[in-house]
């Protein structure tokens, strides 16, 4: 586990895996080079950013979360799970972006909380899916068709949702 206390944790190197929980008032960037991202705690800041800038694997049920605050959370590659996780997303008053989800191996279910929920990518996919953004608006800026696949439940709440950038 690591507690911060203030400054900004930086996590780079050519693969990560995450055992314990994360926790930090400042900022929170991890960057892989070479493997994707193994997450398996909880990782939490105090109103503040948290990104992660490659391929994440889901190795266990938690949540991620920027406090009630403005705090955004980014992912910029794609989220799959290693075998039946599920994973939450809060950003409170902050804003979600996500490329792919569980585009090679899907959640079992996916929640994203925020003001904004952008989606970058192209696919998301689990068996229950939860997108809430809090009054503000579902944004897909992929650049192609985004598709939405969900066996049992997906559900979008508390906001308008826009196309861009080529997105059907």
């Amino acid at each position: 586990s690591i507690t911060g206390g203030g400054g900004q944790v930086n996590i780079a190197a050519t693969g990560i895996t995450i055992g314990g929980n994360i926790s930090d008032t400042g900022a929170i960037d991890m960057d892989s080079t070479m493997t994707p991202i193994n997450l398996n705690a909880a990782i939490s800041s105090n109103d503040s950013d948290i990104r992660f800038r490659d391929n994440v694997v889901v190795g266990a049920n938690f949540t991620i979360s920027s406090g009630g605050g403005a705090g955004n959370i980014a992912f910029d590659g794609t989220i799959n799970d290693d075998g039946g996780r599920s994973l939450t997303v809060d950003a409170g008053l902050g804003s979600v972006t996500l490329q792919n989800v569980g585009n090679m191996a899907p959640l079992t279910a996916f929640t994203a909380n925020g003001v904004g929920v952008t989606f970058a990518g192209d696919i998301y996919t689990a068996p229950s899916q939860s997108y809430n953004a809090g009054g503000g608006t579902f944004m897909a800026t992929a650049g192609s068709p985004t598709t939405f696949t969900a066996a049992a439940t997906m559900s979008t709440a508390n906001g308008g949702f826009a196309l861009a950038d080529g997105s059907d």
